[in-house]
């Protein structure tokens, strides 16, 4: 029989979360049981150096919490918790109640906005709100294209890919595109918890039963300026893929979410890098020349982990980010702002 007690004995610190069912300030008493018998309680013990360094989320019902004395934690939850029922974080040796913060993570976001304007990265994530700068229809249809022209095809008969990868069908289907991750935190922030949510261009689907990351692009900037934009954009895919909630519209229930692969060692950019423009001879058509180049991206998981952990202080300060002086959208709303009534 496991003894919570001599698990918590042996770690460091511990996290628990706690989410009310109704329960106020009258119902909370000094009993351990009776606490516990209005509370639904979640329990996940943390080591400092863990191998894994993502903690996913899962709920676990339990109806009482010996290993926490009785006392300290109707303290805390009472001063706390009847406030507002919702979703709160113990830490344990610290004996600290705390709100959860849950964000929404984009992995386009990963490339431009985190790097451009860390203010309008924490509207983005924490509230949903976000310009959207103009974007030319072009590049759409330049897409859409690209998408169908690669759709269904083998991987090493269109692109000149590494010797060690083995062969590979790309999968740029509908039901491939909406992808979204399970809840999962850093270990070190155990009060903000993430979740992925994005559109994916394509899939490398091997015959090793692995998937790659696949993301289309036209641009004419250097290789190594590429793989250094959008690798964590292709990370954020591939842990969203690997702990994946679902892969289907969001807005179709009627399906079960659609087993995955656990493995997606590889990720890769396609990219059109467009150098002429040609009238085609006897006919009023015409078309963008250029060249495909394929571009394979390095997993760095340790790598992502260090964002992901940069991303989570972030959001456990009490304030906002201050906007950046180079950030043209928030420059735009300072000089708006005494004009308006």
């Amino acid at each position: 029989m496991d003894d919570p007690q001599k698990r918590a004995n042996g770690m460091d610190w511990g996290v628990a979360r706690w989410r009310s069912e109704g329960s106020r300030r009258d119902s909370l008493g000094p009993s351990s049981l009776n606490l516990m018998k209005s509370l639904v309680l979640e329990t996940t013990f943390v080591q400092p150096a863990q191998a894994h360094p993502f903690t996913v989320r899962k709920q676990r019902p339990s109806a009482c919490c010996p290993w926490y004395g009785a006392s300290s934690a109707t303290r805390l939850l009472r001063r706390n918790l009847h406030r507002r029922p919702g979703a709160f974080v113990l830490h344990l040796s610290a004996k600290k109640v705390r709100e959860l913060v849950r964000i929404r993570l984009y992995p386009s976001d990963l490339s431009f906005r985190w790097n451009a304007c860390r203010f309008c990265f924490w509207l983005k994530c924490r509230y949903g709100v976000a310009m959207r700068p103009p974007f030319p229809e072009v590049f759409n249809h330049i897409d859409a294209a690209m998408k169908e022209a690669f759709h269904g095809r083998n991987l090493r008969s269109v692109a000149s890919i590494p010797d060690d990868w083995p062969d590979g069908t790309i999968d740029c289907s509908s039901a491939i595109e909406n992808v979204r991750s399970q809840e999962f935190e850093v270990t070190t922030h155990a009060w903000v918890r993430f979740t992925i949510t994005g559109r994916l261009d394509g899939l490398i689907r091997f015959q090793d039963e692995t998937l790659g990351v696949l993301d289309f692009k036209v641009s004419r900037a250097e290789t190594s300026k590429l793989q250094e934009t959008y690798a964590m954009q292709l990370h954020a895919y591939a842990f969203a893929l690997e702990k994946a909630a679902n892969l289907l519209d969001a807005d179709d229930t009627s399906i079960a979410p659609v087993p995955l692969p656990p493995a997606v060692p590889r990720l890769a950019l396609i990219v059109f890098r467009p150098d002429g423009y040609e009238l085609l001879p006897s006919s009023h058509e015409s078309c963008l020349r250029g060249q495909t180049e394929f571009i394979p991206i390095e997993r760095d998981d340790e790598g992502f982990y260090a964002l992901c952990q940069e991303i989570a202080a972030l959001f456990e300060r009490p304030e906002p980010p201050a906007p950046s002086k180079h950030c043209e959208t928030c420059s735009f709303y300072a000089a708006r702002y005494p004009f308006q009534s």
